[in-house]
């Protein structure tokens, strides 16, 4: 079992994600505790989340999962992921989190892509 799911707040989360499924904001909520969880930002790294194009509010959240390094000003994505309802369309939200893994900074070309959507996690490279 994963050690996050013995804090009191994470259980909290995932029930309200359970429960209310058409809440996206509590999927957000979700999956930016999960990668702040696991990319501390005392290990150097940065959990920043991305609006659309036309910078208005979307139905999603990408957030990227970036590194830093001592003494550089570099900043590289090490892990795109994006936010989802459970009743939202799977096929979007992976055409949605593909165009964002287009656009990445990365030190060899390769990068990791996350989709929550809902209660589910997927992982690709």
């Amino acid at each position: 079992m994963a050690a996050y799911l013995s804090l009191p707040a994470f259980q909290e989360l995932i029930e309200f994600v359970g429960s209310d499924s058409a809440y996206e904001n509590s999927v957000k909520a979700l999956a930016s505790s999960m990668l702040s969880y696991y990319f501390p930002i005392a290990n150097g790294w940065i959990i920043a989340p991305k609006q659309n194009r036309n910078n208005h509010l979307a139905d999603f959240i990408v957030l990227r999962v970036q590194r830093s390094f001592p003494g550089s000003r570099n900043v590289i994505d090490h892990t795109v992921a994006e936010a989802k309802k459970e009743v939202d369309d799977i096929d979007g939200a992976m055409k949605q989190l593909e165009d964002a893994l287009e656009h990445t900074n990365t030190e060899f070309g390769r990068c990791w892509g996350i989709l929550f959507h809902g209660l589910d996690v997927l992982f690709f490279e």
